[in-house]
């Protein structure tokens, strides 16, 4: 076959690639938004429409879910809608494109990698096909759908993909230098692209802080096979990588070490737990990638972080088993040269979500850019002369057609919320959340029985869970139509010691808003106020937790028809926030059920405070919106 052969033979297996893959994807595009997806993308409608210069400056200025509040990611969201609410349609579909778009970038990454890793492979038909192939694996993994059609991990795709074109920019930057055996223009343009699209990824999701080490790591093993002799690129590796490399780790280390034995009042682990329980959890994952399945746990995934001998004996045994890997991989690297990336890169791509900073312990998209990575495997495979080429192309059409089997079944399950929390907590029985969520929308459906059973489940998992105890309310009254004296007494005693926890109050929040309505024996206002101050009294609960619960407070007032108590938690709320916007949903609490006097004399207190900078609130000028609040307050 003549190279053009090969390259329209690539080109044509490319697009039936994509439109493939996208095809498959299409079955989940009528899924729902869930968890993360409201609190990230309510902004789009605080503004009414961002239809302007200046709204659009607020909304991207919004952002919270990082150091960077991640503009990018954020503007990518009004490529689907420009206000709030907003049908998820668009957004999952999007999303599936960018994860295609970034699927393209691994295939030219990988295509020059190889080229320069593997001189004597310059073969342009063998790597194309072979890169194409171990894309398409990567395209089609079941384990991506968790976060492709997952929208807010959009953050995490436009990270990746950002970061991936980075790394091929400065793979034709090297491949320049190597080329002219100098630095060259070209090579510089290449590498200032490489810069503005890893500025890009970091304001995209900041974990792609990580890149310099990344390039780090790639360097050095082409150093091994295509040294370079170029002092002004040693240089830019220096200035470029090694420095900030050595800064983040260094600042990694020094958290690590100060915060060992400090345990996180929100996660319940200390930082040493957490490092050591990721030695387990990354196995998980590889466990996961390496043997896919159609279902698996999802968001609702539960890992402990043991804090007893054993559990820590595991995490060790785990980091040393990936130490063992990489070392094995680099006295080999001349015979494979592409395991040592592949397996370094994929512990490097987890330094910033598995390691030292308190995040939860496990979830699948952490693996979405680490796993570009792991690719390199059976690149490796493809060129190891002592495997038969039929039957490496016998593996590969049967993984293919395995993967887009699965990735099928998973992402028709996604199509269906219910259904698929109900998998998520058969696959995950120790997850109290995923018992939790089934027995609400067991309870909503009217199955009073299933309701019960996921609910005795999740008792079962952690019977000294507060939001088991929480949820226990809604059953009781559901099945009972009253709680025990005793319930509602042992849920104050626990409330009273409870951590800081935002799932708590959550649950609380919703009892708080569904008391008028619930027509429940012995839970009434007075109750959930009792339930709600003994919450504020745990020493363990943070400032901002205790300010949120009397912001709570003053609506469960509100509700009870006690405007004057109402106003006093109000004023403890907001201004314990020292936020605007705090201040004016409570004026609006207020108006709802018509206490006007007392939420203009709110009003009042909060525009003057704002006007202060006593209160403070998203960089947005709310002068206007306090004074339509008031012109509305006036006109009732």
């Amino acid at each position: 076959m003549t190279e053009r052969q090969t390259a329209l033979l690539i080109g044509f297996g490319s697009w039936l690639l994509l439109l493939g893959c996208f095809q498959i994807y299409s079955f989940g595009f009528g899924g729902d938004f869930m968890f993360d997806d409201f609190p990230n993308l309510e902004p789009l409608g605080h503004w009414g429409v961002v239809d302007s210069y200046e709204k659009l400056l607020n909304y991207l200025g919004s952002g919270f879910s990082g150091p960077t509040g991640r503009p990018v990611a954020l503007a990518s969201f009004l490529i689907d809608s420009n206000t709030w609410p907003a049908e998820p349609y668009s957004f999952k579909r999007t999303n599936v494109l960018l994860h295609l778009l970034t699927g393209c970038g691994v295939l030219l990454f990988l295509i020059r990698f190889v080229s320069l890793a593997r001189p004597e492979a310059r073969s342009s038909g063998r790597i194309l096909l072979a890169s194409l192939c171990v894309v398409a694996l990567w395209l089609l993994h079941p384990y991506w759908v968790s976060t492709t059609l997952y929208v807010i991990q959009r953050m995490a795709i436009l990270s990746a993909m950002f970061a991936i074109f980075s790394l091929w920019c400065y793979l034709n930057a090297r491949y320049e230098v190597a080329r002219y055996e100098r630095l060259n223009g070209k090579a510089v343009i290449w590498m200032f692209l490489a810069g503005m699209l890893f500025v890009l990824g970091v304001y995209s999701k900041e974990n792609i802080i990580i890149l310099p080490v990344c390039v780090l790591v790639l360097e050095l093993s082409l150093q091994c096979q295509a040294p370079l002799k170029s002092t002004a690129w040693r240089w830019i590796m220096a200035i470029g990588c090694v420095l900030p490399s050595a800064l983040l780790l260094g600042y990694l280390i020094y958290r690590g070490i100060n915060g060992w034995d400090v345990v996180d009042g929100r996660r319940g682990f200390s930082v040493g737990d957490r490092m050591l329980a990721e030695g387990r959890v990354l196995w998980i994952y590889l466990s996961h990638i390496f043997i896919p399945q159609p279902y698996t746990g999802g968001l609702y995934t539960q890992v402990v972080a043991f804090g007893d001998w054993f559990g820590r004996f595991l995490g060790v045994l785990g980091w040393s088993a990936f130490i063992f890997l990489m070392v094995g991989a680099w006295t080999l690297r001349r015979r494979w040269p592409l395991l040592f990336p592949g397996i370094t890169l994929y512990v490097v791509g987890h330094l910033i979500e598995s390691t030292v900073i308190p995040l939860e312990l496990y979830f699948e998209h952490r693996n979405y850019f680490p796993g570009i990575f792991l690719t390199f495997i059976p690149l490796q495979l493809a060129f190891s002369n002592g495997v038969p080429r039929a039957l490496i192309w016998i593996l590969s059409l049967t993984a293919l057609l395995v993967f887009a089997a699965l990735l099928w079944m998973r992402v028709s399950l996604w199509a269906d919320y219910r259904s698929l929390v109900e998998v998520w907590a058969d696959q995950s029985p120790g997850s109290v959340r995923a018992q939790l969520e089934t027995s609400k929308f067991a309870l909503q459906s009217g199955d009073l029985t299933k309701a019960l059973v996921y609910f005795d489940n999740a008792s079962v998992a952690a019977p000294a869970d507060l939001r088991t105890k929480l949820w226990g309310v809604f059953v009781g009254c559901a099945l009972e139509g009253e709680i025990s004296e005793k319930y509602a007494a042992e849920l104050t005693h626990h409330l009273s010691s409870a951590p800081d926890s935002g799932g708590i109050l959550q649950y609380l929040t919703v009892l708080v808003e569904q008391v008028s309505a619930f027509g429940c024996h012995r839970v009434t206002h007075q109750r959930v106020e009792e339930w709600l101050h003994a919450y504020r009294s745990s020493a363990r609960t943070k400032s901002k937790t205790d300010r949120r619960v009397e912001m709570l407070l003053g609506v469960n007032a509100v509700n009870a028809g006690l405007p004057g108590q109402a106003l006093q938690y109000f004023r403890e709320g907001v201004w314990g926030l020292r936020s605007v916007n705090s201040g004016i949903l409570a004026v609006s609490h207020l108006a709802t059920e018509s206490y006007l006097d007392e939420a203009s004399e709110l009003l009042e207190e909060v525009s003057d405070s704002y006007e202060a900078g006593e209160l403070v609130g998203d960089d947005v000028d709310y002068t206007r919106e306090i004074n339509n609040l008031r012109q509305t307050l006036s006109n009732d």
